[in-house]
């Protein structure tokens, strides 16, 4: 898949794919692997601008890098990555972030920071839970809005 979005120049395509794969070998312990395919997507996200897609590859190497026991590399990253996610003001991958940040300073001991990963990590699972249940609200109402003018509809035609 990566092979054939790059034949056609689909790099924002490519760059998923390889983000895609990177956190599969990630997963399997392959760092070294990992971390190149994670490498070349910062590279091509920056390329492209996406704050987005730079966000999510700077945290999954800081993730791939405190799974190897690499903390402060790791968080540096990290912090990039909260960085690029603030400047688009992502409260998804904010949340993403601050979990990592939160188990990486636990993993060190810095437990100190890691209650204020975990209070921002809290922060903003509020901020989503209030998003969502507004969205929820905003939704129910056209619903009944348009039901109503729909039955008012009805009445006015039966007359």
């Amino acid at each position: 898949s990566s092979n054939i979005r790059e034949a056609i120049g689909d790099y924002y395509g490519e760059s998923e794919s390889l983000n895609n794969l990177g956190v599969m070998l990630r997963n399997a312990e392959r760092f070294k692997e990992a971390d190149e395919k994670f490498t070349k997507v910062i590279s091509m996200r920056q390329r492209l601008q996406d704050h987005n897609g730079l966000a999510a590859a700077l945290m999954n190497l800081g993730v791939s890098k405190v799974r190897q026991g690499k903390v402060q590399e790791g968080i540096y990253l990290m912090q990039k990555a909260k960085d690029e996610a603030d400047a688009i003001k992502s409260n998804k991958w904010l949340l993403q972030i601050f979990t990592n940040l939160k188990e990486a300073e636990s993993s060190r001991g810095n437990y100190r920071q890691a209650l204020e990963y975990a209070d921002l990590e809290s922060q903003i699972r509020k901020e989503l839970f209030k998003k969502e249940k507004a969205d929820e609200v905003a939704r129910l109402q056209v619903k009944y809005e348009t039901a109503k003018k729909e039955k008012e509809l009805v009445v006015a035609q039966a007359k």
